[in-house]
């Protein structure tokens, strides 16, 4: 999460921080993050809910690899 949006050298940064997608002050921290989103569920990883938002409390959620298929954005085609 912090490297795809604060590393411009990740290879995905254009798709997250390239974009304006940006980590709260609150998850700055591991603690700060960890604080508000608990521990990761078995089998579940952390996704935005609207995928053009940030990361932020009121907007992630543990999700499984199936509810995060159905919720990415459009992909462009050439």
């Amino acid at each position: 999460m912090r490297e795809r949006c604060l590393n411009s050298n990740h290879a995905d940064w254009s798709l997250y921080g390239g974009r304006g997608v940006i980590v709260c002050d609150e998850w700055q921290t591991f603690e700060g993050f960890l604080s508000d989103m608990g521990n990761r569920p078995a089998g579940r990883t952390l996704d935005r809910i609207d995928p053009d938002g940030n990361y932020e409390l009121g907007n992630c959620r543990w999700a499984t690899t199936h509810e995060q298929r159905i919720n990415q954005r459009p992909r462009r085609h050439p």
